[in-house]
């Protein structure tokens, strides 16, 4: 089924034009994805733009929104009841963490296929991990070794400069300026047409 879903995004963005993705994780999580202006307006709006204290799952505002970008950071609140991101900490379950391997980021003309490669626990503020412009070769290296030295589990083989990486960043309960990061790396990406680039 995973690849007959399509998304309608003039229909989306008719409800509100800053709708730049849908994500899907199979059994879950299956949100639309916003950019604002800044990272505060939609901690506390809904994509309809209703104020909700559950907010809506964003891009990181400085990100790209085509999702062209070597890291880009989506971030949600860790909702009770498994709403919005309040599944990403079941990830630092190894046997979780081992079963849910796959996601797919639906972009207006593109389908992009996610891979979980590392779970992480962060900090709020680090300089890292919430940073979105990287442009030199040895200051990637340098996040992907931040990348392993905070991952609780990783999988598959070693990120490289070269791997684009979606990440998924959730408060974790507890702990106030505590985060989980779910690192994705595109494996595979797809034209709504048909074509495939790997």
């Amino acid at each position: 089924q995973e690849e007959t879903v399509t998304v309608d995004f003039a229909s989306l963005q008719a409800i509100n034009p800053d709708i730049v993705a849908w994500l899907r994780i199979p059994g879950v999580l299956e949100y639309p994805v916003v950019r604002g202006k800044d990272n505060s307006y939609y901690l506390n709006h809904t994509v309809q733009k209703t104020y909700n204290i559950a907010g809506s799952i964003f891009l990181d505002a400085k990100s790209d929104r085509n999702f062209h970008d070597f890291y880009t950071v989506i971030m949600g609140h860790h909702m009770q009841g498994r709403k919005m991101f309040g599944d990403i900490d079941l990830y630092t379950d190894v046997s979780f963490f081992e079963k849910n391997t796959t996601g797919t980021l639906y972009v207006e003309g593109r389908i992009l296929k996610l891979e979980t490669v590392a779970i992480l626990k962060a900090d709020a503020y680090d300089k890292y991990v919430y940073r979105t412009d990287w442009k030199e070769k040895e200051e990637k290296e340098e996040l992907i070794r931040h990348i392993y030295e905070l991952a609780v589990h990783t999988r598959g083989q070693r990120l490289t400069v070269e791997d684009q990486m979606i990440a998924l960043s959730t408060c974790s309960s507890g702990n106030t300026n505590g985060r989980h990061l779910l690192i994705c790396k595109v494996i595979k990406e797809n034209t709504v047409e048909g074509s495939e680039t790997e």
